[in-house]
């Protein structure tokens, strides 16, 4: 009897594995395509990336985050890259390879989830949707994992799906304690990433713990790892005097007030009630294709019908191109929020009551503007470090000019530089040091007053060589820039100190220059 089991799951699990290799080899293929159409146009020049790119250099010369660097995510990413630049060197090759690893990552555990939960197909399309979607997408809105705004949302967003993976492993593969155990480790390690990544799969296994009947037993050594580990955190990274910086305060829940509107708009809670009706006018657009798409079924399975199911299939899939805009995407948090309610329900202990928990903790940054952007880029920045495209608005060559001015005239000095409000990538491509713990100057970062002044005391403390001012666009802070409606006092020490050297420009009407101030 055993033998015939034996003999009949074989041509079973063959199929089983020519369908993962068939899965594979599309998207394999799909990869190589996108990677070869948005090669090298992954990273900002200028907004946010600069910041992973920088701070890692920082950790190898001994600087301690939080403490003497100031970083606003979990310490995972910096220290991750770290380890990974000490290695390989910090050329933009090697932080484009971590992100592909990182995306790998998430695209095999999407896999994994969807191929668990409904087989095969399920895995690919979830694996496909990724790949196409948020891997190489060339927009500097995060859409990528190459070189995305933030390698701590990336690594967390691997994390937690691992963390989601192993949990199901649990709750639906004999509550293995090895389970358990991964799922765990791998949600505090996204925990460590990015708070609010984090925070969204601990309520996921939350909502196990009420809907799957989890032992006290788990979820006590849940908790306990939870305090040890915190408390390793908080011994490791906590100020030791006054003159290192507050973990909290200054850090990791700096932001936790919302000291600026941005935030707000970031989620779209700036107009709830407009947000909200496009949200739901893209979720009748969602159930009109899934309405089409069973029509279409429906009418192959009747010989009388079969004919209605070309134009029903063909309608779907005319919507789908007419609609395949960000609008489709703020549906995503309206059905999530009705899948989950509609299966705890019919069965809280659905599987699917996870998965919908997942969607919808994982994004409240971006809770009513859930959709991404692409652009095209075809500019070209060659530096020491690689090279990188960006949008063809003069704003590479720019800082093209700045890098080869900086090269030739400033390489002799042992200089040292802070870029305002936002460029900190400058200090990465040059390796002039800075010599504070601040290195970004957005509005959300001077949120008062108290902020401002401690800035300018470590500033005047240690004031740099060189002063370079980006004509990032402040806007979406509702700001114009510093010195004219936000950190007016530090305008003010920045004109009493500092000479202007050169402009750094280029087109007839340039939108964007850099300044360099050089100190009296």
């Amino acid at each position: 009897m055993s033998t015939d089991r034996r003999s009949e799951s074989e041509p079973r699990t063959l199929a089983r594995a020519a369908g993962h290799g068939l899965a594979w080899s599309v998207l394999v293929s799909v990869g190589a395509l996108l990677f070869h159409s948005s090669f090298e146009a992954w990273g900002d020049a200028i907004v946010d990336l600069g910041r992973d790119l920088w701070v890692p250099s920082q950790i190898l010369e001994g600087r301690i985050l939080y403490r003497e660097l100031l970083y606003n995510y979990g310490p995972a990413a910096p220290y991750l890259l770290a380890a990974a630049t000490g290695i390989f060197g910090d050329g933009l090759a090697v932080f484009a390879g971590f992100g592909t690893v990182v995306g790998l990552s998430c695209m095999a555990a999407l896999y994994a989830v969807g191929t668990r939960l409904s087989g095969t197909f399920a895995g690919f399309a979830a694996a496909l949707l990724f790949l196409t979607l948020s891997f190489f997408a060339a927009s500097t809105w995060g859409c990528n994992f190459v070189l995305p705004y933030s390698f701590a949302a990336t690594l967390g967003t691997a994390f937690s799906l691992w963390s989601f993976y192993f949990l199901l492993r649990y709750l639906d593969g004999g509550r293995t304690p090895a389970s358990l155990a991964w799922s765990v480790a791998f949600l505090f390690a996204a925990l460590f990433s990015k708070q609010e990544v984090g925070a969204g799969i601990a309520a996921v296994h939350v909502l196990a713990w009420v809907t799957r009947k989890v032992s006290a037993k788990a979820i006590l050594s849940t908790l306990l790892a939870g305090v040890l580990l915190g408390g390793l955190f908080v011994a490791l990274f906590a100020a030791r005097g006054e003159a290192e910086h507050a973990l909290f305060a200054e850090n990791l829940t700096k932001f936790a007030g919302d000291p600026d509107p941005f935030f707000s708009v970031v989620a779209g809670l700036d107009r709830p009630g407009p947000h909200l009706v496009r949200s739901l006018a893209s979720t009748a657009q969602v159930a009109a294709l899934v309405l089409l798409a069973a029509l279409g079924g429906f009418f192959l399975k009747s010989a009388r019908l079969r004919l209605f199911a070309v134009p029903a299939l063909a309608g779907c899939l005319w919507l789908v191109w007419r609609w395949s805009e960000p609008r489709l995407f703020q549906a995503t948090p309206i059905l999530a929020l009705a899948a989950l309610g509609f299966f705890l329900i019919r069965d809280r202990r659905d599987p699917l009551v996870l998965l919908a928990g997942f969607a919808l903790f994982s994004a409240p940054r971006v809770l009513l503007q859930f959709h991404p952007m692409y652009e095209d880029k075809t500019s070209v920045l060659m530096t020491a470090k690689g090279r990188m495209r960006d949008f063809p608005d003069g704003r590479l060559e720019a800082v093209g000019a700045f890098l080869r001015y900086a090269e030739t005239r400033l390489a002799s000095r042992s200089a040292t530089m802070v870029v305002m409000p936002e460029g900190v990538s400058l200090n990465y491509f040059t390796a002039f040091p800075n010599p504070t713990a601040y290195y970004l100057f957005t509005p959300p970062e001077i949120g008062s007053p108290e902020v401002e002044r401690k800035m300018m005391r470590e500033l005047a403390a240690a004031p740099p060589d060189y002063l370079v001012l980006t004509s990032r666009d402040l806007s979406e802070y509702g700001r114009r820039g510093i010195g004219l409606d936000y950190a007016l006092e530090l305008g003010d020490w920045i004109r009493a100190t500092y000479d202007l050297e050169r402009v750094f420009e280029a087109g007839e009407a340039p939108s964007f220059r850099l300044l360099l101030l050089r100190r009296r």
